[in-house]
C-alpha cells in the first residue's frame, strides 16, 4: 500500500502533531 514514498511521507506528517509554522527565537 505504501508503494508512493510522498504518500507515506504526507501520512507521517498528518499523524504527527505539529503546528503551523514554528519561528526561530522572537527578536524584540
Amino acid at each position: 500500500m505504501w508503494e508512493d514514498p510522498y504518500a507515506y511521507v504526507v501520512a507521517a506528517f498528518q499523524a504527527l502533531p505539529l503546528p503551523d509554522y514554528v519561528p526561530g527565537p522572537e527578536e524584540p
